[in-house]
């Protein structure tokens, strides 16, 4: 007959890994590591789950030390032990929690990026514009919302005679620039990022990247802007540097190719927070 264990001893270690599952939230949101995970509008989920974490895990260590009667119904009050079973099981759980209070939050980097590519500047084109005009569905799109916020944005960039971009604004102000077009040809820029050097480029350019977060880590995506310097090659892959100079325009035979003509990159450290979030709201 195959050795059984008391379930009492199963309950007290699952409350035990839900408390540790609660201690994990809590360090990632006291320390604001959480924000290399999340959007901060999905942080009040975290705190949420951390609340329901800890209140799990009490009732069930409170459960193991009283159990109930084993004779008040017919039900095996024990479970089939395998030693080899339950340590593989209980260790999905454990080695996640230990492992993300213990280890150091990681950045992502330009590894990164060679496998998902980015997303540089890139104007609307006029029949785009126009099918979103004439469309008659009842529905209005994310995407087309975030169109005619980027439009709204290229005006106000329009009055201005520099654009600055930080943390708060960058993706809004990538949008729109994208949307802007040639109306912002010749303003002055100034904006942070790591270099990404693409194999393909020349010698004088490379890319200023930025991750930007919607929701989570998983749906990250990468923001560059196209920078042209005569010292391309002093800055190495994934540093950070603060960028001045014109926005310009390349015409080529696949249309237009907007990028930065650098007047002063200056080498900076890497920030605290690397990413960036562009929260939508919808409504």
């Amino acid at each position: 007959m195959a050795k059984k264990i008391d379930v009492t001893f199963h309950i007290f270690l699952r409350g035990i890994i839900m408390l540790g599952f609660a201690i994990l939230l809590l360090s990632l949101l006291l320390t604001e590591s959480i924000y290399f995970y999340i959007s901060p509008s999905m942080v009040g989920f975290s705190y949420l789950a951390t609340v329901i974490f800890f209140v799990l895990g009490l009732f069930q260590i409170f459960r193991s030390a009283y159990p109930k009667d084993p004779h008040s119904c017919n039900e095996d009050h024990h479970i089939p032990a395998s030693t080899s079973i339950n340590m593989i099981a209980y260790s999905l759980f454990l080695i996640p929690i230990f492992a993300g209070i213990l280890l150091p939050s990681a950045t992502l980097n330009s590894e990164i990026v060679a496998n998902r590519g980015t997303q540089t500047i890139e104007p609307s084109s006029q029949e785009e514009t126009n099918s979103t005009s004439d469309s008659h569905s009842a529905v209005i799109s994310e995407q087309e919302v975030r169109q005619e916020q980027g439009e709204d944005m290229a005006e106000k960039l329009a009055e201005q005679t520099e654009i600055v971009l930080d943390d708060g604004n960058y993706v809004d102000v990538m949008r729109g620039i994208g949307q802007g077009g040639e109306r912002l040809h010749g303003q002055d820029m100034d904006f942070t990022g790591f270099v990404y050097k693409d194999p393909a480029m020349n010698d004088d350019e490379f890319l200023v990247a930025r991750f930007v977060i919607t929701c989570c880590l998983a749906d990250a995506v990468v923001y560059a802007f196209h920078v042209s310097a005569e010292d391309a090659q002093l800055y190495e892959m994934d540093s950070w540097v603060r960028v001045k100079g014109e926005l310009a325009n390349n015409e080529n035979a696949e249309g237009s190719d907007p990028y930065v003509k650098a007047a002063e990159i200056e080498k900076i450290p890497e920030p605290d927070q690397p990413y960036v979030y562009d929260e939508f709201d919808f409504f």
